[in-house]
């Protein structure tokens, strides 16, 4: 059972990634329409381990898994339950700051901005500290998002920039110029934006970013 629901998870989440093109989108991650019958198997089969096997070493994947597939379902609060449930069951174990990351997510999905900012904001300190690059990475893109929401750009430049400060990801500091580059634009800061265009050659941009 758990080896069937871990193929769907990872069919789902591949699904989910390659439609996602811009890393600063302020729409949400969603299922494409091909995959909402297999989202759904998931659930069933996740809901069906934690039933009958609730003892297991499968319960704290079981809940991950259930927890994303909510997030994706844009069922916020049903993800974000999953989420305390998993931390509530192994405080101490290896999902307790992705789960944390998730619970801020869901806060901010939510509106709960003041709450999943401080959820981010202690995640990435956490996350710094113990060299967890990927969350790091998430939480500081899920806050630029936000400020980008709320058109408060000054504000995401600066996160961009803090965030630029400890990257090691040449990848994903590629599109944090770019990204730098267009939030500049859209204040007229143009010496700055042409600055931060230029920047992007400093790492890895793919060909679609690089032209």
């Amino acid at each position: 059972l758990y080896y069937n629901a871990d193929e769907l998870y990872t069919k789902i989440e591949k699904q989910i990634q390659d439609q996602k093109k811009d890393l600063f989108s302020i729409e949400p991650p969603t299922i494409p329409p091909a995959a909402n019958a297999d989202v759904q198997k998931l659930i069933e089969k996740c809901s069906a381990i934690l039933q009958f096997s609730p003892n297991s070493s499968y319960v704290d994947d079981a809940l991950m898994m259930l927890g994303k597939s909510f997030y994706y379902q844009k069922n916020y609060l049903k993800s974000q339950k999953k989420f305390e449930e998993l931390i509530a069951s192994d405080p101490d174990g290896e999902y307790f700051l992705e789960s944390r990351l998730w619970i801020g997510k869901c806060e901010m999905r939510l509106r709960n901005y003041a709450d999943g900012l401080v959820v981010l904001k202690e995640v990435r300190d956490i996350a710094i500290e113990e060299d967890e690059e990927e969350i790091m990475e998430e939480a500081y893109i899920e806050e630029i998002v936000y400020r980008k929401t709320i058109e408060d750009i000054p504000a995401a430049i600066l996160i961009a920039n803090e965030f630029l400060e400890i990257s090691d990801n040449d990848e994903i500091n590629g599109e944090l110029w770019y990204e730098v580059g267009n939030l500049n634009m859209e204040i007229d800061d143009l010496e700055n934006a042409v600055i931060a265009y230029e920047n992007v050659f400093e790492y890895s941009p793919d060909y679609e970013l690089e032209v």
